[in-house]
C-alpha cells in the first residue's frame, strides 16, 4: 500500500524528498533480496509511466541497478526478478541484453517478449488489471524499440505473440503514423517473419509464418488475403490447420474477401473437427475457435458445440471435463447466455454426477451476476 500511495503522489507531482526517505528506509529494510528489487522495479515503473523520468533514474541507479549486481555477484540468477530488466533495458539497452543472456536461466525470450510488450503498451506489469494500458498512444519511436528487441526471439509462438502486440497498437492508433513509418514498420516485421519463420526447433510447417503475415497485413493492407487462405489449405497437421483458418476467418475484413470463401473455410474447419484424433483435442479445440466460427453460422455452430459438450462428459479425469465445460459456458455466454444456461442440462445427462451439474450452475451465477455488476 506504501507502494501504490507514494505512485500516486508521483503522478500527481506532490511528494516530498522526506516521503522518498521513508519509502526507502521501508523496503531497505526488507530482508529478502528478491523482494526488494521487485518493490523497487515497481516504484521505478510507476514513476515511468508518470513520466517522473528523474525518479525512474534515481531509483534505477541508486538502488535497483546496484541490487541486481550484487545478486548476479553471487551467482544467483534473474528468473525471480524479470521485470526488474525492463527498466534496466530504457537505461542502458546492452547492460540489459547482457543480463539476460548471462543471469536469466529459463525465461530468456520471454524477458525480451515482456520488455517488447511495455514498449508497445506501457502496461503496469505489477497490476493485474491497468485500466490505462488501452489508452497510451505508442509512437514511432515506441515501436522502434519493440522491433529491434525481435532479433533477440526464435521460438514461433512468442514471435507470433509480439506481432501480434504490434498489430494491435498500431491498428488502434493508426492516425498516430505517417504512411512512410507504417512501411517502414511492415517491412522490418516482413524481414523478420522471413528471417525466423518457421521456427525448426519446433512447428516446422508455416502456420506461425502464415499468422504473422496476416498480422502485419492489418498494417499493411495489401491485397494478400485470398494468398494466405490458399496456403493455409497446404497445413498438414489437422489440428494446427483448424486453428490457423479460424485466426484467418476472425481476422481478415469480411470486405476483403468474398461471402462464398467465408463460408468455405468454416465448412472446412468443421470437417476437419471431425477428423481429430481424440475427443479430447475435439472439445478443445472448440472451446478455442467458437467466438469466431458463431459469427458465421451461430445456428450451425450451436450444434458442434452440443456436440463438444457431450463429448467431454466422457472425460475420465472429472477436473478435464468441469474445466473444459466452464471454459465452453465461458466463451458462449458472451454470445448467447441462454444458449450457454442450455448447456449445462448436457452435463450430467443420465443425473450420474449432480455435484458436476450444481458446479456449473454455481458457476453460471457467478457469470450472472458479474453482467450485472458491469453494466451498473
Amino acid at each position: 500500500m506504501t507502494i501504490i500511495s507514494y505512485g500516486c503522489l508521483l503522478g500527481a507531482k506532490c511528494e516530498k524528498e522526506k516521503d522518498y526517505s521513508i519509502v526507502s528506509s521501508l523496503i531497505n529494510n526488507i530482508p529478502s533480496e528478491v523482494e526488494k528489487i521487485k518493490l523497487w522495479t515497481e516504484l521505478g515503473i510507476n514513476s515511468f509511466i508518470s513520466e517522473r523520468l528523474e525518479v525512474t533514474k534515481r531509483i534505477y541507479e541508486v538502488n535497483i541497478l546496484p541490487l541486481i549486481q550484487g545478486y548476479t555477484i553471487k551467482g544467483w540468477k534473474l528468473d525471480k526478478v524479470l521485470d526488474s530488466l525492463t527498466l534496466v533495458h530504457i537505461h542502458n539497452p546492452d547492460l540489459a541484453k547482457e543480463f539476460i543472456n548471462k543471469h536469466v536461466l529459463y525465461s530468456k525470450e520471454e524477458t525480451y517478449a515482456r520488455i517488447i510488450e511495455f514498449y508497445l503498451t506501457k502496461k503496469n506489469p505489477f497490476e493485474s488489471y491497468d485500466q490505462n494500458s488501452n489508452k497510451h498512444n505508442s509512437s514511432y519511436s515506441d515501436i522502434m524499440k519493440a522491433i529491434s528487441l525481435f532479433s533477440n526471439i526464435n521460438t514461433d509462438f512468442i514471435l507470433r505473440d509480439c506481432i501480434d502486440s504490434v498489430s494491435i497498437v498500431i491498428t488502434r492508433n493508426s492516425t498516430n503514423f505517417s504512411k512512410p513509418q507504417l512501411k517502414d514498420i511492415t517491412e522490418r516485421l516482413k524481414d523478420v517473419v522471413e528471417q525466423k519463420l518457421p521456427d525448426l526447433n519446433n512447428i516446422k510447417h508455416d502456420g506461425y509464418k502464415i499468422i504473422s503475415n496476416l498480422l502485419i497485413n492489418l498494417i499493411a493492407k495489401e491485397p494478400i488475403w485470398d494468398e494466405l487462405i490458399k496456403k493455409s489449405y497446404e497445413t498438414p497437421n489437422i489440428s494446427d490447420k483448424i486453428l490457423i483458418q479460424s485466426e484467418l476467418l476472425k481476422n481478415i475484413p469480411k470486405s476483403k474477401i468474398s461471402k462464398e470463401t467465408r463460408i468455405d473455410l468454416y465448412k472446412n474447419i468443421k470437417t476437419d473437427l471431425d477428423f481429430l484424433e481424440s475427443h479430447f483435442e475435439y472439445v478443445d479445440k472448440v472451446n478455442i475457435i467458437s467466438e469466431t466460427m458463431m459469427e458465421v453460422n451461430k445456428s450451425d455452430w450451436k450444434l458442434v458445440i452440443q456436440k463438444a459438450f457431450s463429448f467431454s462428459n466422457d472425460f475420465e479425469d472429472n477436473t478435464d471435463k468441469y474445466n473444459s465445460q466452464r471454459k465452453m459456458i465461458d466463451s458462449i455466454y458472451r454470445l448467447d447466455s441462454e444458449f450457454a444456461k442450455s448447456l449445462i442440462k448436457l452435463s450430467d445427462p443420465e443425473n450420474k454426477d449432480q455435484k458436476q451439474k450444481k458446479m456449473l450452475e454455481e458457476h453460471y451465477k457467478t457469470l450472472e451476476v458479474s453482467k450485472k455488476i458491469t453494466k451498473k
